[in-house]
């Protein structure tokens, strides 16, 4: 039981980090050392989150607040309401 819970854990935080690289990209038009710059992140930090190998709930805001009002919107529709249950 303990074990198929760890699992969807790193699944759910995978998809996450899929996701956040994706919002930067595609709907922030940004690279990572743009952003990393930016938030006063480290590149390689910004990297191991978007894959899935770091899990610090901080980058959520990073990128949530980085996006304008609508983004933020899909932002969260697309991260927190999607494991709303």
């Amino acid at each position: 039981m303990l074990s198929s819970v760890k699992t969807r854990d790193n699944e759910v935080i995978k998809d996450i980090g899929a996701f956040c690289k994706k919002f930067r990209v595609d709907y922030m038009n940004m690279s990572m050392t743009e952003f990393a710059e930016r938030r006063d992140l480290k590149i390689s930090n910004v990297n191991a989150f978007e894959r899935g190998s770091a899990n610090s709930i901080m980058y959520l805001l990073h990128y949530y607040n980085e996006a304008d009002e609508e983004l933020k919107q899909f932002f969260i529709s697309n991260v927190f309401e999607k494991y709303n249950r």
